[in-house]
């Protein structure tokens, strides 16, 4: 697998081939045990009907097919993003995990400059941009992407972003009348780190972000 800059900075091609050598990997796995594992559906196919996974993500469905190799949201038909798409066969393909969660800062498993940067490019700044002061706004966004309100510090909402992938945002939020800025916080579940490696679980809370800067755009056209 590519080191993370080229990761971070891939095309939607180069994803694609990602993508092609993941499904290889997924096919030839055992799908009783993924299915168990990742807390995913599987259906095999007969006839007609392709073998597929059935993945939530958020709050929306996902189809992974196998045989096709396309990732397809169950609604809309339309195939996923290729950032998303690698993510769910990423996770399909992870080691899994069991026990007792807590959150563990993202900032503490991000151990490269390459990483780092990406975070504050893609996760914090958006953030920041979008919500600003608005604490009202970021609760909304949250809760129309089936967001949790978390009792922790400032304005936490957790999210499930696949069945065994709980994303947390949580923000601070600024008094220019104090002269305080806001500040932003993203952790996860300590046993998505089993599931997800470093480089997809930071294109995971990338998506997320993206997501509710977008509902927040919709939201005032």
């Amino acid at each position: 697998m590519p080191g993370d800059e080229v990761l971070l900075g891939a095309s939607p091609s180069m994803y694609a081939e990602w993508v092609a050598r993941d499904f290889q990997k997924l096919r030839s796995a055992n799908h009783s045990a993924v299915m168990k594992k990742c807390d995913v559906v599987f259906l095999r196919g007969d006839g007609d009907k392709p073998s597929r996974y059935i993945v939530n993500v958020l709050n929306k469905t996902f189809t992974v097919e196998l045989e096709e190799g396309k990732v397809v949201d169950l609604m809309t038909g339309k195939d996923a993003d290729e950032k998303l798409g690698y993510v769910i066969l990423e996770y399909l393909l992870g080691e899994g995990a069991a026990g007792q969660d807590s959150w563990q800062p993202l900032d503490t498993l991000l151990k490269t400059t390459a990483h780092l940067s990406y975070y504050q490019k893609t996760v914090l700044n958006p953030l920041l941009k979008t919500f600003g002061n608005q604490g009202g706004l970021f609760e909304e966004a949250s809760r129309m992407l089936g967001g949790k309100r978390e009792k922790l510090g400032g304005t936490a909402y957790s999210f499930t972003f696949l069945p065994k992938v709980r994303l947390l945002i949580q923000v601070w939020f600024g008094d220019e009348t104090e002269m305080r800025k806001t500040s932003i916080n993203a952790s996860y579940n300590t046993s998505a780190a089993k599931f997800l490696k470093p480089t997809p679980l930071l294109l995971a809370f990338e998506i997320l972000t993206t997501l509710l800067t977008k509902t927040v755009k919709k939201k005032k056209t």
